[in-house]
């Protein structure tokens, strides 16, 4: 038996397990019968759902914009409060209830991205010095949290900030 008889051979078995007409194996309406509308289909559905993700995704997108501006806290090594104040450019960290402070400039590379240049440090035994830069990245908004990357002298670490509901007066 030739390819040829072969393949006719196969449809006429198909057309009997089916038990369907000649016209209706031309529409592939057969189920045994995997046809182009089946995958077309099923490409329309993959793509739909696809897209329905990243449409998702977009939304649980990080609003960096809560850190430009504001009041914000985070605990030291010791497990105490510190406050952070951030105005769009200016940085400044309250330590020990306001005793001491570090001041920084930070320049917006992003959205989600700054570098932080130290100006003043009145915190005892300091280690960096006055021009250093800290390179923040912001990896997760959840709520009033804030993650963060933090890279400085070849150093990482990450750090947490929480944006305090109502903005604390400070004087400087």
């Amino acid at each position: 038996m030739t390819l040829w008889v072969h393949r006719q051979s196969m449809r006429s078995k198909k057309k009997q397990a089916c038990n369907i007409t000649q016209s209706q194996i031309n529409k592939k309406i057969c189920p045994n019968n995997y046809s182009r509308k089946f995958h077309r289909l099923i490409m329309k559905k993959i793509s739909l759902l696809f897209g329905l993700f990243l449409s998702l995704m977009s939304f649980t997108a990080n609003d960096c914009s809560i850190l430009h501006n504001g009041t914000f806290t985070y605990k030291d090594e010791d497990g105490e409060p510190i406050l952070v104040v951030i105005d769009d450019n200016k940085h400044t960290e309250y330590h020990k209830n306001k005793k001491y402070t570090i001041q920084s400039t930070i320049k917006w590379i992003n959205n989600c991205e700054y570098h932080a240049t130290l100006v003043k440090a009145t915190l005892p035994n300091f280690p960096f010095k006055k021009g250093t830069v800290m390179k923040v990245a912001i990896d997760k908004v959840d709520g009033d949290d804030i993650y963060l990357a933090c890279s400085v002298n070849g150093s990482k670490f990450e750090s947490k900030l929480t944006k305090k509901k109502e903005a604390t007066p400070v004087e400087d």
